[in-house]
Order: structure tokens, then C-alpha cells, then sequence
């Protein structure tokens, strides 16, 4: 979390005051919620541009406020408003002031020495899954008031990551995201996995339909992790985990702490019972159950209990956030407020009144999701003393929805096909707002795909009678590139002779998994491995794999493989790495770039497309601190041969504008 400052991003009217998780779907913030009567503090989720103009995912968001919104428990967050600013999906809800519980679970291991013996007391887990169990309970019988029709809702995502437990005690469960209601339009495709697969149960890959107990025994293996301080389902790679579940052998917590009394034991192995007939009833008779044996195995539990615990595993951490709120408290809101109610309030605002420039700034996120990143990544444009506002190419102003039809009669298939290219909206009123277009190079056609092939004819033609005229350049067909539309090149297919099928294999990434590596790429190309960690790559040539992950270097492997099967690769746990990024505010120059980040050679066309930037690391110095480090950059403009060298400066979180540095 980013310390106190003197600039502030206002959204709507919630003045952002730091990131408490920074995801490739979603950020969300600390934020005051500015009214007439009052100013409070909110957690605010802000889901990026690209997600939020999705119509599936946009479903999918409305179906989780809606159907949270609804719900009115004390163990479950209540959310407080929803709509749409700046192209962005948002939802505010309550502040929880705590942690989840595998951030909790994860501290408690390290302490192995004291009261705790790197476990949850089996009193104090016992008492917060019960809270746990009422919540769900509540949800899973709610009723429309106004219909009387029961919403049958499934959480469907219950794990430590969703189970909130504040600083004072309070438990509240999160994240309804992929719950299942009878209002819900979201349907399950074929082959996808809806919820984190450690956590799935026996029943759901049996593809039975899924009910209340699919919860329980979710809650069941969180209760068990708890109070042994280790995953229940772990293996090597996926389908090892899902051969793990669908087995479901279970041993007892006491068997590896023997602080958990044998009555414990009973109930956790009831929760997790393979036959879901003999689960508990419901989640009332689980958390009843778990009271009862609270009471009568410790008589003089009480939350002070719960309390003790976290202030000391987080005793630092609390005193540092409460400094942090209180130092948020003296913040002047009356000036934003005014702001606002002008109309004129800006994305960003300064807050001191000695400030001579201001820095345009991009919010910036780098793609990755879910895990918990303490570092702003709120990025100033280096030299740059104007607002971040890009001025559009007069002839880009066309409406999104305006778009060119043509009809096309290709080769010797007697196939028509439409083609519809839309001009793109380039009023851009922040540079994380809208995408950029980017130029697309055909290098080669296969003839025997026939489909593609008409496609990308078909895309380069159309291009032609939309935008007029084409020209030759060094043998190839070019369409002359304008504001808002696609360039696409393609080679003269005379005198060449067919290119030939690439043969590929499969790869085994045997310790892939999903929430810690984020980024895939082979040969420069993004891919996502299957359910139980494999790729395709390429087979008799050098293959170079990288894999990202959140804060940490990239893992580079380069081989050759040969086989098609019995290809395995292990990643290894990479240093720690502080981030710059580099971007192209607007379309300054087509063509590419290239340059060399932890030992793999990298090629990327410009302008920059990928939606936050081009990260590059900085250096890191012998306290662990980020330093800035010179890069040399090669590019070359299309059209041209002469490939051009630049030298840049890379700095943590933040944004380097090509276009200000490239000739």
C-alpha cells in the first residue's frame, strides 16, 4: 500500500486513496465515498477497460452485484453502490480493515516457536468457520422479498483467499463473483472450471448438478488447512490435484497437529465426505455443530481469543495501517467535493498547493491478478508536463458503431464472404481508457487454409475500399495506415512457394499453476497451458519459454525439442524485480522494436498495443531497492531498412513515452 501523498485520482465521486490489490482484471482501491451528508471510507473495485466492455464479462459483474446486493448479513460484505465511470465498471462496498485468511495462515506457519506452533488454535478456527458456515447458510436460503421466489445461490468459490477476518474479529465472506443463482444468466461452457480447482468437489467433477453441500465441503477443506497449516489437495500439476479430490482420502488434522481434539477431527471429516448424502444437512447444522463443540471443549472461549491472535501476527501491520488512516483522516475533502459538484473534477487532482508542474499520470496495471501487491502502481510519464489527455487525429472521430460492409467473391470456392471493420474511437480522455489499434504484418499465407487465407484477404481488400488505394513496397500489397483504422500487409503471393505446416509437441510445465504464473509465452507468443499444465511448441528448433510472475524476474528456458510427448519443463522460483514500462501515447510510429530483458531477445511492434506498456526491470541495489537501469532499444520504422538505436532510462512504476524520445 502506497504511503500518504499529495496527489489524488478522483473516480466519480470516490477520491482513490491507495491500491490494495493491484489484478489484470480489476484493482481495488481505498477510497472515500464523497456525499452531501458524509465522507467514508469504501473498498472500491475498479475492473479495467477492456474487461468492462466485454458483454460476457459485464454479465457476469452484473450478476455478482446484483445478486450481493441483496444480501444483508453481518459475515457477508456488503456492497454499497455499482454503475459505470469512464468506461469502467465499478462496484464500492465496505472496507474490510484485515486480511484474508491464507494471508493469515501464511504468517501463523512461519511461527514455529510460542503458543501457536505455525497453527491456527483449533478454538479460534473453529470459531470462525462457524461464521463462516451462517453466512453461506443465509445466502444459500435467501429469498427475493418482493417475488418470494428463493434465489438457490452457490457461492461456488469458498477458499482461505474469500474468507475476510478484520482487525477486530469479525469474519465476512467475499468474492461472489462466480456464484450460481436461479437469477443468474452466466451458464458453465463445456471444459471450464469454475472456481479454484484445490478447492473443487468429488460431485462437481462428476459433473453432478451442484448444490448447497458443493459449498460445505469447500468450507470443510478450508477448516482443515487451518488447523494443519498445509493444503489438503496438492500434487505436482492439476491432474494430479483432481486425481487427489475425485480419490478423497482424508487424514484426520490431529494427525499432523495433535492439538486439534478428536471431536474436531469428526467433524471436519464429516464436512469432507465423498458422498455428499453424508455431509452435514446444511451449513446451519455445520456451524452448529462447531459451536457446540467450541463451548463444550473450551468453556471460557471468548473473541478475545480471536483478537489476541491477530494482534500478533499483524501487530506491526496494524499500527502502521492505522497511522496510515489517521494521516487520511487529515485530508481537506472539501475542495473535491466542490470539484465534483462543479463538474469539473479531473482524474487526477493536486492536493499541495506548492506545486509548480504536474506529472501526467496513467493508472497503471501490469496484468497480473489476484494476488495481493503492496506497491502503487499509480506512474508518471516522464517529462511530461501536460495532462495525459491524447488529441485524436481529427479523421478518428468517427462513432464506434460506424462501420463498412463488403461483400467479397474470393478465388475459385465461390464462397462470399462479409467483412466489417469498425473505426475506432481514439478520444481518449486517459491513457488507460481506450486500446490503441495496432498495425498487423501478414507475413505468411498458407494456401491449403483456405478459410484464413480468405480472411485475412478479405481484411486487407476491405481495408483497401474503405480507406482507398493501395501501393506496392518491396513486393508486398500495403494499405495505407489512417487514424483509428487497422493497417494490414500482405506479401505477394506470385512465385513463392508454399510454406510448410510447423510440427509440434506437447510440453508438461509439472509444477504450473495458475494463480502464481500469471504470463505464458512461447517464442514471443502469449499461450495458456491446459488443465493439467501442458503447451505446444514447436518441435527441431529452439523454443524459448518465459513464464511471468507477479513482482519477480521472468523465468527464461531456451531448448530444442524433438519429441512429441514426454516433454517436461520445471519452473524455477525467480528474484525479486521492481518494473518501468514503456509506451507509445499515441501513434507516432509504426513498425517495431527490439531489445534484450533477461537474456531473451525481444521483438515488439510499435506503436505499443499491449494495454499497460512493455515492462522492463529496473536495477536492483544491495539493500533490495529499485534502481534505475539504461536500456539500448533498437527500431526501425516500417517501410525502411536503417534500424535505429536508442538508449532509455528505466525507473520503478514509471512510464517512459516513446514518442517523446523517438525522432
Amino acid at each position: 500500500m502506497a504511503d500518504v501523498k499529495d496527489e489524488y485520482e478522483l473516480f466519480g465521486n470516490y477520491l482513490i486513496l491507495d491500491h490494495l490489490v493491484d489484478g489484470g482484471m480489476a484493482k481495488i482501491c481505498r477510497a472515500f465515498q464523497l456525499t452531501e451528508q458524509e465522507s467514508r471510507i469504501v473498498a472500491i473495485k475498479m475492473v479495467q477497460p477492456q474487461y468492462s466492455k466485454d458483454d460476457s464479462f459485464k454479465q457476469m459483474f452484473d450478476d455478482e452485484v446484483r445478486l450481493t446486493f441483496q444480501l444483508h448479513h453481518p459475515n457477508i460484505v456488503q456492497i454499497i453502490d455499482s454503475g459505470m465511470y469512464n468506461e469502467q465498471l465499478f462496484v464500492s462496498m465496505e472496507y474490510l480493515d484485515g486480511r484474508n485468511l491464507k494471508e493469515y495462515s501464511d504468517k501463523i506457519k512461519k511461527i514455529k516457536d510460542g503458543e501457536f506452533k505455525g497453527f491456527f488454535p483449533p478454538s479460534v478456527a473453529a470459531n470462525i468457520v462457524s461464521d463462516v458456515c451462517f453466512a453461506l447458510h443465509y445466502a444459500h436460503n435467501f429469498t427475493d422479498k418482493l417475488t418470494g421466489q428463493k434465489a438457490n445461490i452457490i457461492h461456488r468459490d469458498i477458499s482461505p483467499h474469500n474468507i475476510m477476518l478484520n482487525f477486530d474479529g469479525t469474519v465476512k465472506v467475499i468474492d461472489f463473483g462466480i456464484a450460481k443463482s436461479e437469477k443468474s444468466s452466466e451458464a458453465t461452457q463445456a471444459g471450464t472450471i469454475k472456481g479454484k480447482l484445490s478447492y473443487l468437489a468429488p460431485e462437481y467433477l462428476e459433473g453432478e448438478k451442484l448444490d448447497h453441500r458443493y459449498d460445505q465441503f469447500a468450507v470443510g477443506i478450508t477448516l482443515w488447512e487451518l488447523l494443519t497449516g498445509q493444503k489438503l489437495f496438492k500434487a505436482a500439476n492439476d491432474l494430479a490435484v483432481l486425481k487427489k479430490i475425485q480419490e478423497c482420502k482424508i487424514i484426520p488434522p490431529s494427525k499432523i497437529n495433535p492439538a486439534v481434539p478428536k471431536e474436531l477431527d469428526l467433524i471436519v471429516l464429516k464436512a469432507l465426505q465423498k458422498n455428499r448424502e453424508k455431509r452435514f444437512k446444511d451449513m446451519q447444522d455445520f456451524g452448529d455443530t462447531l459451536k457446540v463443540f467450541l463451548y463444550k471443549k473450551y468453556p471460557q472461549f471468548s473473541s478475545k481469543q480471536t483478537v489476541h491472535l491477530i494482534n500478533s501476527v499483524f501487530k506491526d501491520e496494524i499500527r502502521k495501517d492505522r497511522e496510515r488512516l489517521f494521516r487520511f483522516g487529515k485530508i481537506d475533502v472539501r475542495k473535491y467535493f466542490e470539484m465534483i459538484r462543479s463538474g469539473s473534477n479531473k482524474s487526477t487532482i493536486s492536493n499541495s498547493a506548492q506545486q509548480k508542474q504536474r506529472s501526467a499520470e496513467v493508472v497503471l496495471d501490469f496484468g497480473f491478478e489476484e494476488e495481493r501487491t503492496r506497491s502503487t502502481v499509480k506512474s508518471s510519464i516522464k517529462g511530461s508536463t501536460k495532462s495525459a489527455v491524447a488529441k485524436p487525429n481529427s479523421k478518428a472521430s468517427a462513432s464506434p458503431s460506424e462501420k463498412t460492409e463488403v461483400e467479397l467473391e474470393i478465388g475459385d470456392t465461390n464462397t462470399k464472404r462479409q467483412v466489417s471493420s469498425s473505426k475506432t474511437r481514439t478520444n481518449v480522455t486517459s491513457l488507460n481508457k481506450n486500446p490503441r489499434k495496432s498495425g498487423t504484418s501478414v507475413r505468411q499465407i498458407k494456401k491449403k487454409e483456405k478459410s484464413s487465407t480468405g480472411g485475412l484477404i478479405a481484411a486487407a481488400i476491405a481495408g483497401v475500399v474503405a480507406y482507398g488505394g493501395y501501393q506496392y513496397l518491396e513486393g508486398r500489397k500495403e494499405v495505407p495506415n489512417v487514424a483509428g483504422s487497422t493497417s494490414t500487409t500482405v506479401e505477394d503471393d506470385s512465385n513463392r512457394v508454399p510454406s510448410q505446416v510447423k510440427e509440434m509437441g506437447s510440453l508438461l510445465i509439472t509444477n504450473y499453476e495458475r494463480e502464481r504464473h500469471k504470463k505464458i509465452f512461447v517464442n514471443g507468443k502469449q499461450v495458456t497451458p491446459d488443465i493439467i499444465g501442458a503447451i505446444e511448441v514447436p518441435l527441431n528448433q529452439e523454443v524459448t519459454v518465459r513464464v511471468e510472475t507477479n513482482n519477480r524476474r521472468h523465468f527464461i528456458h531456451k531448448a530444442t525439442y524433438s519429441e512429441k510427448t514426454g516433454n517436461e519443463l520445471v519452473i524455477k522460483r525467480m528474484p525479486f524485480a521492481y518494473y518501468g514500462v514503456l509506451i507509445t501515447s499515441s501513434r507516432c510510429v509504426f513498425g517495431n522494436i527490439s531489445f534484450n530483458l533477461f537474456g531473451e531477445q525481444r521483438v515488439e511492434s510499435l506503436p505499443i498495443t499491449k494495454k499497460y506498456g512493455i515492462r522492463l526491470a529496473t536495477n536492483v541495489n544491495e539493500n533490495g531497492k529499485p534502481a534505475p537501469k539504461e536500456y539500448t532499444l533498437y527500431y526501425k520504422r516500417d517501410g525502411e531498412s536503417l534500424e535505429k538505436s536508442l538508449k532509455v532510462t528505466v525507473e520503478d512504476s514509471i512510464a517512459v513515452d516513446l514518442c517523446k524520445l523517438i525522432d
